[in-house]
């Protein structure tokens, strides 16, 4: 499958989702998101979590204006609705999905 391809369908994904999801951007040499990954594997439980890895997917980022990482960027309705940049609690992060 072409990168074209695969990005078409992945934004396909983040729009055509009804339900509140997190698009959340990291890279493996970063501190903040080492801390940040087990709990967004918790999230992963409850909500859709898109990763999205800057060294592979640099059209997100210019996509979605992304200047820090972590950063995590909560939709409804395929429309933002909130961002935070840096480390957050499960307990915080599971607030603001309500």
């Amino acid at each position: 499958m072409g990168k074209d391809v695969y990005h078409e369908l992945y934004s396909n994904i983040f729009k055509k989702q009804t339900m509140k999801q997190l698009i959340y951007f990291s890279a493996e040499w970063c501190g903040p998101c080492k801390t940040m990954g087990p709990i967004m594997d918790n999230i992963k439980k409850s909500y859709p979590v898109h990763k999205i890895n800057i060294d592979y997917d640099a059209m997100y980022v210019t996509q979605y204006n992304v200047k820090s990482i972590p950063t995590v960027i909560i939709l409804e309705n395929g429309q933002e609705v909130s961002r935070f940049t840096g480390v957050k609690s499960e307990a915080e992060i599971l607030n603001m999905l309500r």
